[in-house]
């Protein structure tokens, strides 16, 4: 899966998250996760999200860190 594939169900989940945490006004969850899957991420073993992508499930490592940021339980 290339990035451009993986940017809009990703960005879907970011919106979520927020949506479901608190107030979503102003947030833009697209410009937010360029610059996240750019990051070396702790959770990801302080990997870049954007060099999972093409690793064998990584786009789903991705989504379950992401979602995990709601609650704060990472793995």
């Amino acid at each position: 899966m290339d990035s451009a594939e993986a940017i809009a169900p990703l960005v879907s989940v970011v919106q979520r998250v927020v949506e479901e945490s608190g107030s979503p006004a102003g947030f833009d969850a697209e410009s937010w996760l360029a610059r996240w899957m750019s990051e070396e991420v702790p959770a990801l073993g302080f990997k870049r999200p954007v060099d999972l992508l093409n690793e064998p499930g990584g786009f789903e490592r991705i989504r379950t860190t992401l979602m995990a940021m709601q609650s704060g339980a990472y793995f």
